[in-house]
């Protein structure tokens, strides 16, 4: 019972659906964590709170905070970003060192919490399947997205995205299912190749949603190639291999049941994001990535130090961009954009220097999409995939500290070290 509360608990904590709460269900998650945090593992929190790399990455935000405001005050800036630097700070690691020691109080090691966050993943896959299947199920669950006040954007999209059980559904819950792709890619390599199955799982899901999740598959093949472990190297080609052969035949699959479609759906979409990949190799561009190639623009120079305070994306602008590298550096100039980055670049690298091989790669990989999937979004602000990499870095860090004391000690023990 313990055990299936837990996995509610997270999938809350990670998808954030859209309930009749007239507040976001973190919120409610947070409290609960606080609660626990203060009356079972208030000494163990605060230790865990003075890992260097999580020092740094909290003192980033919290930067991030106070500058947002400054913006507000000076430039009539957007502050609800402040509100989502102190999200990640006030609620979100809070919440993740509570399911932490949850799993580590379960008994989970390093593997049976990654097999728990693809489980996480898994559910959402079901959900997906269902809602694509039964429309009525789909139509329930979209009644809730669409009283938040975006009718008109879900109206263009409802014909062919916007599946499952989630918050973002065309940005932040198919980087979230990206990130599992990366694991069990990983684990599969690593661990054993039973792994590769999931892949397919949750391609599925990220293609009904949004394409950018796909980015998954380029970025852990890249790493795992150009991860130095010895003696891997057929291992590495075979592990590649087995993810563009299943790429080749989902794609494949979309297309026969695109040319079989008489309206605009969901398969004519997926099939026309394959279409354009091709015309990358000589130079063309099409579709997304022909939108996207017009997005590359800069403020005046007297806006690069400290930015507008303002987002050019759904404004009434000269100029619209999806990209986050303009949005991020719009918004908050050379300085904003340094504490952005640098917050997940320190903590990867404090990580990746205290790891082992399978978690080197696994870290270098979230940085690497992190980077990589910003090109289409503002993938550095909160979301499922933000909640989801936080909750991976506060487990590291704190099993690696508990690991590092005596096995035998209970935690009622460990927390009075």
């Amino acid at each position: 019972m313990k055990r299936l509360l837990l996995i509610v608990f997270v999938f809350l904590f990670i998808y954030m659906p859209l309930f009749d709460f007239p507040f976001n269900i973190l919120h409610l998650l947070a409290i609960i964590s606080y609660l626990y945090i203060l009356n079972k593992y208030y000494y163990l929190a605060r230790s865990t709170l003075k890992h260097t790399g999580l020092k740094i990455f909290i003192l980033y935000h919290i930067i991030s905070i106070f500058f947002v405001l400054f913006l507000f005050i000076f430039f009539s800036g957007d502050i609800l970003y402040s509100y989502r630097h102190f999200l990640i700070v006030f609620e979100i690691i809070p919440i993740s060192i509570f399911i932490s020691f949850q799993l580590i109080k379960l008994k989970f090691d390093k593997y049976a919490f990654y097999n728990f966050i693809l489980l996480i993943g898994v559910i959402q896959v079901g959900i997906v399947l269902i809602t694509f299947l039964y429309p009525t199920v789909r139509y329930l669950i979209m009644e809730k997205y669409m009283s938040t006040n975006i009718e008109e954007r879900f109206s263009i999209v409802s014909g062919f995205r916007a599946f499952g059980l989630s918050r973002n559904y065309m940005y932040a819950m198919p980087l979230f299912q990206g990130l599992c792709i990366i694991i069990a890619v990983i684990l599969g390599m690593f661990k054993s190749k039973i792994y590769y199955f999931l892949i397919p799982l949750y391609v599925f899901s990220i293609a009904l949603n949004a394409r950018i999740g796909l980015f998954s598959l380029v970025v852990v093949s890249i790493v795992l190639f150009l991860s130095s472990r010895r003696g891997a190297f057929y291992t590495k080609i075979f592990s590649v291999l087995i993810i563009l052969i299943s790429i080749y035949f989902f794609a494949e699959y979309v297309k026969t049941r695109a040319v079989s479609e008489r309206e605009f759906t969901t398969w004519v979409w997926l099939d026309r994001g394959f279409q354009e990949l091709p015309f990358l190799g000589d130079g063309r561009k099409e579709g997304v990535i022909s939108t996207l190639s017009t997005m590359w623009f800069l403020p005046d120079i007297e806006y690069f130090i400290f930015g507008t305070g303002h987002i050019p994306f759904h404004q009434k602008v000269t100029q619209n961009s999806d990209i986050g590298y303009v949005q991020i550096f719009f918004y908050g100039g050379i300085i904003y954009s340094l504490l952005v980055y640098m917050a997940y670049i320190t903590i990867t690298i404090d990580l990746v220097k205290k790891s082992p091989a399978e978690e080197k790669v696994l870290f270098m990989s979230i940085l690497l999409y992190l980077l990589l999937v910003n090109i289409k979004g503002f993938a550095f602000n909160s979301g499922e995939h933000i909640n989801g990499i936080i909750l991976i870095y506060v487990f590291t860090i704190i099993s690696s500290k508990l690991n590092s004391q005596s096995r035998n000690l209970s935690m009622t023990h460990l927390a009075e070290i």
